[in-house]
């Protein structure tokens, strides 16, 4: 999981030419996807996540990327929250619970922050 608030982590464009140095995509007024080198992508060929964890996203910049499922994260915070209540006193356990919600926390506020959560 990802602790960074501000960002997601960005689909970047994986054609021959952009394979060297490799650049986000950015949502364009067409509904598109492009990159800098002018590579398109449609909404419906991103590749979606099988694993059901992650969800596609445009942040604010308008860059294409991946957040965490906010459902999951919820699902994490509380999970965390039981293995604290569960945690008998051990300082190790707690901080390993409340490590596990904070990474969650972060996550859900990513996928709040490009309006899915």
């Amino acid at each position: 999981m990802t602790t960074n608030l501000t960002r997601i982590d960005l689909i970047t464009c994986c054609t021959d030419e952009c394979a060297i140095a490799p650049t986000p995509l950015f949502a364009l007024p067409s509904r598109t996807f492009a990159c800098v080198c002018g590579h398109e992508l449609a909404p419906a060929d991103v590749v979606p996540n099988l694993d059901g964890g992650r969800l596609w996203a445009v942040d604010p910049t308008g860059a294409l990327g991946w957040v965490i499922d906010p459902t999951l994260s919820l699902e994490v915070i509380a999970e965390a929250l039981d293995e604290l209540a569960e945690s008998g006193g051990s300082k190790y356990a707690a901080r390993a619970a409340l490590d596990k919600a904070y990474a969650a926390c972060a996550d859900y506020v990513a996928a709040y922050h490009v309006g899915i959560a």
